[in-house]
């Protein structure tokens, strides 16, 4: 699942919605493919990238040893979710702010 961009995304206001599918639609195909390779996978800051909430650079402290060693049994335990669902959009469910692989090929397809 991908986040969907907000109307009033900085993106939308410059590039067409067209556009920005097609980006989030080759994105995906790359990330597909870098979920065959094993050495990736196995890889833990490959992993917290995503599968978890962690930000960019949470993870790079991670990457340099910044955290105990404890830190990725405790992410993996809850899932990846480190913050409160509340604290992801106020106003929406993280479902209303998902979209699909499919419904990203849909709209580049319209």
């Amino acid at each position: 699942m991908i986040p969907s961009l907000q109307s009033e995304c900085c993106l939308l206001n410059k590039f067409n919605l067209w556009v920005v599918m097609r980006r989030v639609s080759r994105l995906c195909a790359f990330a597909e493919s870098c979920f065959k390779e094993k050495e990736l996978t196995m890889d833990p800051t490959f992993r917290l990238f995503f599968q978890s909430d962690l930000s960019f650079e949470e993870i790079l402290k991670f990457h340099h040893g910044h955290y105990a060693e404890d830190f990725i049994k405790n992410i993996w335990q809850t899932n990846g979710i480190t913050r409160q669902l509340e604290q992801v959009e106020e106003n929406n469910s993280i479902e209303e702010n998902l979209i699909s692989v499919g419904e990203a090929h849909h709209l580049l397809n319209k």
